[in-house]
């Protein structure tokens, strides 16, 4: 029915789009990720259709069907599994393996959680795309009656996807409660200025000074979304020269030095030249960025920035006294539009964007960022940039 020239071209067109799940975005790794489970489906009823009777459930290695069928699923990141009537395993991947919890050669051999799974999908059949949790992440599963006693099933992780959603709606609902804190505040001390002319000096330099206040929280919260928009896109272009860190960090504590002060926190900067190789404004981005988080994290100082060369690569290092982070919240971090403490972070302002965005600026640029944090006692950012 198949002839061995379309065995090939499936084969080579499912290892390709595979492999490229692995350097796409993640936006079009779920589209990618289908297509290849579409073609995998084909392949596998084209591959099963002189093998109709053979069964290779007992053995515990799960043996291919054949060698580039074999060769095939080896490069697939996507979790496929196959079994029978009697519920055993005919063919399991390696990502399939890995996946579950316990070993196991049928379904009555998996762990609760993923007997549960399979067996729901085994009764529903007609319904061939389900959504399913399985040890703390997410799947889309889609099942298949590929033969009269063989049953396909599909899983793609989408606890990614899932996350970033659910976080893009929460920031979403902050980010409108954000963008009209300062907007009302400029509105309503506009409305006072041009209602009640006001003549005293001083009364109209303070609401000037709130105006300005308003006015950068307003402009740092639509540049991070803008920011953020481009590195999704890749529109960033890193446009790399030497130049002194010292003259950089004179120009954040500059910017920063009023809000240190009407804090009460100390900001502490080296005032040796340091020599790096990359993007000025991104570089500041990414200081700023620390920089800013640690005042809004802080109620007592100081906060230490810091830098030196080490191993060919320039150091740069932000610490501070404050809140400190919780080890559950440090893997979510740098995720975009994860907030650590939503009641906390309404009340300090911001578009919970910087620390995503600092990450990014890093990675373009070649580098690394850690976080070192205790509840109660502090954080430190060391970010690490090459000098070639």
């Amino acid at each position: 029915m198949y002839s061995r020239r379309n065995r090939l071209i499936a084969i080579s067109a499912l290892i390709i789009l595979s492999l490229a799940v692995s350097f796409i975005d993640v936006r079009f790794s779920v589209f990618f990720q289908v297509v290849s489970s579409v073609l995998a489906i084909t392949l596998l009823l084209t591959l099963t259709e002189k093998r109709a009777e053979e069964s290779i459930g007992s053995q515990s290695d799960f043996l291919p069907y054949s060698q580039s069928f074999s060769a095939l699923i080896e490069q697939m990141p996507v979790p496929l599994l196959i079994v029978n009537n009697e519920s055993q395993f005919l063919y399991a991947t390696p990502s399939f393996k890995q996946l579950l919890i316990q070993p196991a050669s049928k379904i009555s051999e998996c762990d609760v959680e993923m007997r549960t799974i399979l067996n729901n999908a085994l009764d529903q059949l007609t319904v061939e795309h389900f959504e399913v949790n399985y040890n703390f992440k997410v799947f889309n599963l889609d099942s298949k009656r590929i033969k009269q006693h063989q049953h396909l099933f599909i899983f793609t992780d989408i606890t990614t996807q899932v996350s970033e959603e659910r976080n893009a709606r929460r920031f979403m609902a902050d980010a409108s409660h954000e963008l009209k804190t300062p907007i009302t505040a400029i509105k309503g001390i506009t409305e006072v200025l041009l209602t009640n002319n006001e003549t005293d000096v001083e009364i109209i330099q303070k609401f000037l000074k709130q105006i300005e206040i308003e006015s950068e929280r307003l402009h740092l919260m639509v540049t991070d979304m803008l920011l953020v928009s481009k590195l999704s896109q890749h529109y960033i272009v890193i446009e790399k020269k030497t130049f002194d860190l010292k003259d950089l960090v004179s120009q954040v504590e500059g910017t920063f030095s009023k809000y240190y002060e009407k804090k009460g926190i100390h900001l502490i900067v080296p005032g040796h030249s340091q020599m790096i190789y990359g993007d000025y404004e991104k570089i500041l981005t990414i200081v700023n960025n620390l920089v800013s988080n640690a005042l809004h994290y802080s109620e007592e100082g100081p906060v230490i920035l810091k830098y030196y060369e080490k191993d060919n690569n320039t150091i740069i290092i932000v610490e501070d006294r404050g809140v400190g982070i919780a080890p559950e919240n440090i893997p979510q971090l740098f995720e975009r539009f994860y907030r650590v403490d939503n009641a906390r972070n309404r009340k300090i302002g911001g578009s919970g964007l910087g620390l995503s965005i600092t990450k990014q600026l890093v990675t373009e640029h070649g580098g690394t960022i850690e976080v070192d944090s205790k509840l109660g006692e502090g954080t430190k950012f060391v970010v690490s940039i090459p000098k070639s």
